[in-house]
């Protein structure tokens, strides 16, 4: 295997949306590396009797993920999305994300995807996330939708399009990495 191949999959194997796909698959590499050298003790302890322990948080990410991924793959296909120019749809996507991200806000999870508990472990729930996260990917490398045509309705940011909203996803994780990394620092101290 010659060294490009060894470094990056082959532009066919990513899809139409190469920029989308590794967008998914560095907000889950940086989750593990928030994850990394934690143990289960740490991961099972909350914060506060009103937050989420880190075992939680796995387990929100992997249950939105698993409910929004068939929405997505569903409804998008009913409606089509206001057309922007590469400019615009650039800059309102930035502005989009960095709202995810932001932890100045905080947003309640909707019924059906706050933690239940069910993982004994961190462990667990990263494995159970990983599977929605790699359902997600398929999706985002088979389809033949042009993701920014395609609209649908997000409860607080109104229409976007699939493009967005699959950036939306990856913003997600990284929205609470940014939580794990402030459960870690309430739990062990400016050390973490």
């Amino acid at each position: 295997m010659n060294e490009s191949t060894s470094k990056a999959p082959a532009a066919e194997a990513l899809g139409r949306y190469p920029e989308l796909v590794q967008t998914l698959e560095q907000s889950y590499t940086e989750l593990e590396q928030a994850l990394r050298g934690l143990d289960d003790n740490l991961c099972s302890a909350e914060p506060s009797p009103d937050s989420w322990s880190i075992t939680e948080v796995i387990e929100h990410l992997g249950a939105l993920e698993k409910r929004l991924t068939p929405v997505l793959a569903e409804r998008l296909s009913a409606s089509k999305a206001p057309t922007l120019s590469e400019g615009d749809q650039e800059k309102q996507d930035a502005e989009l994300v960095a709202k995810v991200i932001s932890r100045e806000s905080k947003v309640p999870a909707p019924e059906g995807v706050c933690p239940t508990g069910r993982f004994t472990n961190y462990r667990e729930a990263l494995a159970d996330f990983r599977a929605a996260r790699q359902r997600t990917l398929a999706y985002v490398k088979v389809t033949g939708q042009d993701l920014k045509a395609l609209s649908m309705p997000h409860p607080i940011f109104g229409p976007l399009n699939g493009h967005q909203w699959i950036q939306i996803i990856a913003g997600h994780t990284r929205r609470h990495i940014h939580q794990i990394d402030e459960i870690k620092e309430t739990l062990l101290g400016s050390a973490a």
